[in-house]
C-alpha cells in the first residue's frame, strides 16, 4: 500500500502525488470516479471504454456506481485468484 499525505487547497482541491499519479497512469484530463466509502475517498481511474458503455446513463441506463462496482468485484476476484 502507498500511502501520502496532502494538503487540501482553498478550493478543495488535492494535488496527487506524482509517485501515484505515475503509477495510476492518470494524466491531466484522466477521468476518475470519487466515492466515500465507510469514511474513507476512494479514488478510482475511469477507463474510456467505461465512459462509453455509461454514456447517456441519466437516460434510463445503468448507473455509473453500480458499474464501477460491478468492475471493482470483478478486479477483486481476478487478483486474488492471481495472488492464490
Amino acid at each position: 500500500m502507498t500511502r501520502r499525505i496532502a494538503k487540501v487547497g482553498n478550493q478543495g482541491q488535492v494535488t496527487i502525488p506524482a509517485e501515484i499519479r505515475s503509477s495510476l497512469g492518470i494524466t491531466q484530463g484522466t477521468r476518475v470516479c470519487i466515492t466515500l466509502q465507510n469514511g474513507c475517498v476512494v479514488l478510482e481511474v475511469v477507463s474510456e471504454a467505461l465512459v462509453e458503455r455509461t454514456r447517456g446513463i441519466r437516460k434510463g441506463g445503468p448507473s455509473l456506481s453500480a458499474v464501477l462496482k460491478h468492475e471493482r468485484r470483478r478486479d477483486i476476484k481476478r487478483d486474488s485468484k492471481a495472488q492464490a
